[in-house]
């Protein structure tokens, strides 16, 4: 029997995704603070711990397979799987919410100001994130698909490559994107909409809830198994 509160959050959703529901209803960082055991994440919260335990523990003990485990990705299957699921969907979704958030903060500002705010930290998030994609894909994801042909035995020179400082950098990113997120989450309340919202409000909180779920699978993704299962390669080749 798997001891859940001992695994790092990181671990237990890398196991079982569906896990990722679970510490998502209690708002438990998987992705940027993925290093974290559920004990220490709530180590002033026991009663809390045991709720979310108990839940996991559940889940755990279920038997039937899940369709995906990652861990068992190629470096270059799951960079080429990043790519294609979130880094397309981020990158489609940017500007829709980039001009979502800035029609209710010019509509609805007055009367709820705190959309005024959220409009100025999605157009953060937006040009960092546009910068941060381009990063990965053209520096730092290939890098890792050689380190895959170094691993395999292919001929080349391989003696430049260093990936330490752009995993660095990335995670780093991802922990503002992180952070600026969560203050969006604050904000909208846990993305509820007042009573008096229009359509397009409506469909920006729920576009918003969205962008970050879709977010702390990406990162985790990155943060939890394609950069540490990089880097170990990389000592080993």
């Amino acid at each position: 029997m798997i001891e859940t509160k001992e695994l790092s959050l990181g671990k237990l959703v890398a196991l079982k995704p569906a896990a990722a529901a679970i510490l998502e209803k209690y708002h438990l960082d998987f992705c940027c603070k993925g290093k974290q055991t559920l004990n220490e994440a709530l180590a002033n919260q026991p009663e809390l711990q045991e709720k979310v335990n108990s839940e996991l523990d559940a889940l755990f003990a279920q038997t039937t397979g899940e369709v995906i485990n990652f861990e068992e990705y190629s470096l270059t299957a799951l960079a080429d799987y990043i790519v294609e699921k979130h880094h397309k969907y981020v990158k489609e979704i940017l500007p829709v919410l980039y001009l979502h958030t800035q029609k209710i903060a010019s509509k609805h500002g007055e009367r709820h100001p705190e959309l005024i705010k959220i409009a100025e930290i999605f157009a953060e998030i937006k040009s960092d994130f546009e910068q941060h994609l381009m990063k990965e894909e053209e520096i730092l994801f290939p890098r890792i698909r050689m380190i895959d042909e170094m691993k395999s035995g292919n001929q080349g020179n391989y003696s430049a490559i260093q990936i330490d400082g752009p995993v660095q950098m990335m995670m780093m990113e991802h922990e503002n994107a992180g952070e600026a997120t969560a203050k969006i989450r604050i904000l909208t309340d846990d993305y509820t909409p007042p009573t008096d919202a229009c359509a397009t409000y409506m469909v920006a909180f729920e576009e918003l809830k969205q962008f970050e779920l879709d977010l702390h699978q990406h990162v985790h993704l990155e943060n939890n198994i394609l950069f540490p299962k990089a880097m170990n390669m990389m000592e080993n080749i």
